[in-house]
């Protein structure tokens, strides 16, 4: 999944504003949500929410605004950002997984990839 003009300069943009290219923003999200499900609803997790399942549930934030019936571009351009840097970060989560597998001796990554992605 690439970005299209619109949405790379939306993300330039954003990059200006918020002074990072987001992966650090994603990774503090993560340790909060993780962390206030911990003290909220006792819901212990191994390891702290990975970027691209925050960046996916930050994707469905933008898609229940669009399911609201209110027409703004900047929720689908959002929401398509999203879903790149999720597929981006998973598919260099799963390469990281792999590679470390691999180091352990075990043939094939897959089946631990998707114990813990």
């Amino acid at each position: 999944m690439e970005l299209n003009e619109e949405q790379q300069r939306l993300h330039a943009q954003r990059m200006v504003e918020y002074g990072s290219d987001g992966v650090n923003n994603l990774r503090n999200v993560g340790l909060m949500w993780t962390g206030i499900l911990q003290a909220e609803y006792g819901i212990i997790l191994e390891h702290p929410i990975p970027n691209h399942i925050v960046a996916c549930m930050m994707s469905a934030m933008k898609i229940s605004r669009v399911a609201q019936g209110i027409y703004k571009e900047d929720n689908y351009d959002d929401a398509a950002c999203y879903l790149t840097i999720a597929q981006k970060g998973q598919l260099g989560c799963i390469d990281e997984i792999e590679e470390i597998n691999k180091r352990k001796g075990q043939k094939d990554g897959t089946d631990e990839v998707k114990k813990t992605v």
